[in-house]
């Protein structure tokens, strides 16, 4: 834990009938406390749409306090902050992106002190899978017949 510590106090005011009236929550922070350092990310850059990958993350606290994370996939997705874990301590998340296109992966860590710090990003791209591009192959060749007779010429 690092040297920050938040303090809190609450007053309630006590008359000599018995009857009490409690005031708010006060609170104040003592010592500095340093944000986590970006993430570092770290999985596939690039793939087929439709099947799940997964992705480490990792971020040091320089104050060595638990931290959170939370990632955004880059298709309007994202995890929301995950549990706290101790700082240093790789987490593993998948995700799996529906379409083809390119995706950026941005991650960034919160200590349990409420301290974000800055963000990374990663580029993925997911291109056309082997099947698109074979179907639209085929396609082509039967808006030309004649070309498949042409072709199986050559290659027969």
């Amino acid at each position: 834990m690092g040297k920050f510590k938040k303090y809190y106090w609450k007053i309630v005011a006590l008359d000599d009938q018995g009857v009490s009236t409690p005031g708010p929550i006060w609170s104040f922070d003592t010592g500095i406390n340093n944000p986590p350092y970006a993430p570092t990310i770290d999985g596939s850059t690039s793939g087929a749409a439709g099947k799940e990958y997964d992705y480490n993350f990792s971020a040091e606290d320089p104050d060595g306090d638990n931290v959170s994370y939370y990632i955004k996939w880059g298709d309007d997705n994202s995890t929301g902050w995950t549990e706290y874990t101790p700082s240093g301590t790789v987490i593993t998340l998948n995700h799996t992106w529906g379409e083809q296109g390119t995706y950026n992966i941005t991650a960034k860590a919160k200590d349990v002190y409420g301290q974000v710090g800055a963000e990374t990003t990663l580029e993925v791209t997911m291109p056309r899978d082997k099947a698109t591009t074979k179907s639209m192959f085929l396609r082509f060749l039967e808006m030309f017949p004649l070309l498949i007779r042409l072709l199986s010429y050559f290659f027969i």
